[in-house]
């Protein structure tokens, strides 16, 4: 089952990648992908190192380019979403994911 995470995010390198970890550290795999959206004009996001910094993780494309609204922001890209994606989910630069692995194992199958 592969998960796709739609992240826009602005102006919050270190909540951004926070997130991007927290991601990564809760994967049991590597069936998922996470499209950031960014825009041209936020100096932090598109600065020299966010971008070489982007570029170090695998399961991430980064989109770049210009947003009307927040809502267009994660609207955006979704034709960037792989064919095989199963569950997308719009993630923002202040949520943390947590699960507990022992109840998703005892409630459901998949």
């Amino acid at each position: 089952m592969k998960i796709t995470y739609i992240f826009p995010s602005r102006s919050r390198e270190s909540k951004f990648f926070a997130c991007v970890d927290n991601i990564i550290a809760l994967s049991e795999s590597d069936a998922f992908e996470i499209i950031g959206i960014f825009d041209l004009d936020d100096m932090v996001m598109n600065s020299d190192s966010v971008r070489e910094r982007l570029s170090t993780y695998k399961n991430l494309k980064s989109c770049f380019g210009f947003s009307k609204s927040k809502v267009h922001a994660c609207n955006r890209r979704l034709n960037e979403i792989s064919n095989d994606t199963e569950i997308i989910v719009l993630q923002s630069d202040d949520m943390l994911n947590t699960y507990n692995k022992n109840i998703l194992k005892k409630n459901y199958t998949y």
